[in-house]
């Protein structure tokens, strides 16, 4: 049966099927792949092709399959209708002729849907790209690394890094626009685990749960701490910070941003250790203020614009 259907694909591609059979052929070929690309058509104008394994699997193999199987059909139907073309009748002539304008017109259409289907592709990878979570997890040693967007998906990678034992660090490098509920059970997490804190760059709302959580939590006098408003004050107390005065000052500027000193941050225990640059090690916080008073005093916006303006020193 194999090599009957074999020997049919090969006296077609050699052009020695009659020319209605050879013309039917190629035809009822096509269907098939009319029919999948026209149930198709809607998931690529959705998007839903943003899973670019999914899209592949669905639209671009087929779509491959579909040239092939084209080309094999067109080449059978103008190596059959040459053949008549020369030989034939004139009434046969003529429908060999037509044949062989259908085959070119067939591809003609074939290079405008190539191009249109390749530039889909490109159109919905680079959409996808854009849309895809911005975030990298990574272990150095026993430190964990994050850096990007805290989302629920990064939350999830995170935590399975943080549940290991052999992670005793939490270097968040940078992050911002995150979700503050992705970030609750990694500051439980954090929290079990005792484990060492410490926000590098930038750290919003989300990123400050984490850095709460740690039984040690040290930044630079450079990292901006981004509290925002809807301030959570039952997580920041049990991750150590006592008497410090979020609900005075929000009851003064609801729904304000909170920029305190790194001062008001040390004394009242949330800020344990800084991370000198200069010799690359972990200080205790309240002793880098003493030698430190002016960076102290200063919130981390303060201390960044000083930090360029010495221009990095």
């Amino acid at each position: 049966m194999i090599g009957y259907i074999a020997g049919y694909i090969a006296r077609h591609w050699r052009g020695q099927l009659p020319l209605t059979q050879s013309f039917g052929l190629g035809a009822l070929v096509m269907v098939p792949f009319a029919l999948w690309f026209a149930l198709s058509a809607n998931a690529i104008a959705s998007h839903v092709g943003s899973n670019l394994s999914r899209l592949i699997l669905t639209v671009a193999l087929p779509f491959t399959l579909f040239v092939l199987a084209d080309i094999w059909g067109a080449v059978g139907i103008w190596r059959c209708a040459s053949k008549y073309n020369k030989f034939a009748r004139p009434i046969a002539a003529w429908a060999a002729r037509t044949a062989q304008a259908a085959v070119v017109t067939n591809f003609i259409v074939l290079v405008a849907a190539t191009v249109m289907f390749g530039s889909q592709l490109r159109a919905i990878g680079e959409s996808a790209r854009a849309t895809a979570p911005a975030y990298e997890v990574t272990l150095r040693g026993n430190t964990a690394v994050f850096h990007g967007r805290l989302s629920q998906a990064a939350a999830g990678e995170l935590e399975l890094l943080l549940g290991d034992k052999s992670v005793k660090r939490l270097a968040i490098a940078d992050s911002s626009g995150g979700e503050t509920r992705a970030a609750l059970p990694l500051a439980k997490l954090i929290r079990t685990r005792k484990l060492f804190v410490v926000a590098l760059a930038t750290c919003d709302a989300a990123c400050i749960f984490m850095l709460a959580a740690g039984d040690v939590r040290a930044v630079l006098p450079q990292t901006r701490l981004q509290f925002g408003n809807g301030i959570d004050t039952n997580i920041y107390r049990q991750a150590g910070l006592i008497g410090m005065p979020f609900d005075a000052l929000h009851a003064k500027r609801p729904g304000g941003q909170f920029t305190p000193s790194l001062r008001m941050l040390i004394a009242n225990g949330f800020v344990t250790s800084m991370f000198v640059v200069a010799n690359r090690r972990y200080m205790r916080a309240t002793e880098w203020c003493v030698k430190n008073p002016v960076a102290c005093n200063r919130t981390a916006g303060q201390n960044a614009g000083a930090h360029e303006t010495r221009g990095g020193g």
